[in-house]
This record gives structure tokens, C-alpha cells and sequence, in this order.
């Protein structure tokens, strides 16, 4: 069996493989010996060194093995200071709870990560949350969100939870409200009698779908909507 290996660990390894390695992390202020051992398998990344490194290396890359597609937008982000609660940290201090039976998440274990601030997200964490949430929302906050994550327009097609949805609402009102109104899609048929609010803070939401509308098609579907409604 082949060893299994993330998308930071490939890209160490091939600098290694070009002797570019201990050069790379110099010119990046990166801790060498430590990178080292992470690109050769003896150490798995820290929660503190993915923040200290996010500027450098995508998030995602430090997230995903290489047999696995990446399903988000592979960007960095500023170093992100580890002590500071990040967006999807502060927006489930009241339901952790749930969240943890969602994700299957030791309850004690949710406590300390998103109310004491005992827990640190690991790797392992981390990767419990990414078939559903963007690993960056570890990596930012708040105030970061609105300008690093995409945001659907009415007409997209998107995809939320491995479900397919038609964005009814404005990309102006998903910024401002963090909340993006949908109605479902059924194999490639648009549920015009349904409307489901999605929360952002509970989804990730992709906007790269091979199936979309040309501008004739979402207007008539918006406007099947609206008559629908009243």
C-alpha cells in the first residue's frame, strides 16, 4: 500500500527532490527542520503551524491528501494569529452541541474547543468538518469573511452539502445577511415551489458546477419563483 501523503507534504517533498527545500523555507522564514520531518512523515502539522504558514501555503493543502480533490478554492490567507477565535470557532459556540453529533465529535472535546478555548483544531479535527465547510473558515475571521469567500449570485447554480441548489436571492443580500436563499435542484430540475435558507455559517458553498443557466433561462425560473410566491 502506498503512502499516503497531503498536497504540503508533495510540495516539500518535490522541493526536496529539486534540492530547493532548505532554500524555499530560508527565503519563506520557515522553520526547516520541522518542515522536514512533516515532508518525510515523522511529524504531522499543528494547528499553530498551519496558522504561522497559511500566508505560504493554502490551508487546504495542509487539509487534503493527494488521492482526495481539493472541492474549494485553493488560496492563502494572512498568518492567523492561533490565539484569536476564528469564524467557524465563534459561530457555533451555542450549538457546538449539535455540531458535535453532526460531525461526530466528542461532546467534552467540543466544549473545550469552541467554548474554553482548552482545544486546539487539529488536522484531525479539522479534516471531521471539510465535506461540509471550507477548511479557511479555521483560518480567518469574521471581518476576513466577506472578502475572501465567494459568494453565489441569483441564478447560479451552487452546491452546498453535496446538494445542488438555484440561488434565488442577490449576491448583495448573501454578503450582507450571510445568508443565501435557495430552492433546490433535483436532477437538473429547479424546485420553483420551495425555498430553503441557507446559513453560512453552516455550509460551504461552491459555485463551479458544469450545469448552469444562460440569462434567459434564470429569468424565467426567477420569474416562476416570484409568481409562486404571491
Amino acid at each position: 500500500m502506498s503512502e499516503r501523503i497531503t498536497y504540503a507534504q508533495k510540495k516539500f517533498r518535490d522541493l526536496l527532490e529539486q534540492s530547493k527545500f532548505k532554500s524555499w523555507c530560508s527565503e519563506n522564514n520557515s522553520p526547516y527542520e520541522l518542515l522536514h520531518k512533516i515532508a518525510i512523515g515523522e511529524r504531522v502539522p499543528t494547528y499553530k503551524l498551519m496558522c504561522q504558514t497559511c500566508d505560504i501555503i493554502p490551508p487546504a493543502e495542509w487539509l487534503y491528501f493527494t488521492d482526495e480533490k481539493i472541492p474549494y478554492k485553493v488560496q492563502t490567507v494572512p498568518k492567523w494569529d492561533v490565539e484569536q477565535e476564528s469564524f467557524f470557532i465563534k459561530a457555533h459556540k451555542a450549538d457546538y452541541k449539535e455540531i458535535c453529533k453532526k460531525y461526530n465529535l466528542e461532546q467534552i472535546d467540543g466544549y473545550n474547543l469552541f467554548c474554553m478555548k482548552r482545544l486546539r483544531p487539529s488536522m484531525v479535527i479539522i479534516r471531521k468538518f471539510i465535506k461540509d465547510i471550507d477548511p479557511i473558515l479555521f483560518f480567518i475571521g469574521t471581518k476576513e469573511v466577506t472578502t475572501i469567500l465567494e459568494y453565489p449570485e441569483a441564478g447560479e447554480i451552487i452546491t452546498a452539502q453535496n446538494k445542488q441548489y438555484f440561488c434565488v436571492s442577490k449576491k448583495s443580500f448573501n454578503e450582507e445577511k450571510q445568508k443565501i436563499i435557495v430552492a433546490p435542484v433535483i436532477n437538473q430540475n429547479i424546485q420553483t415551489d420551495t425555498l430553503i435558507t441557507l446559513n453560512l455559517k453552516d455550509v460551504c458553498i461552491l459555485t463551479e458546477n458544469q450545469y448552469q443557466l444562460d440569462a434567459e433561462q434564470k429569468q424565467e425560473v426567477l420569474t416562476k419563483i416570484k409568481n409562486n410566491l404571491f
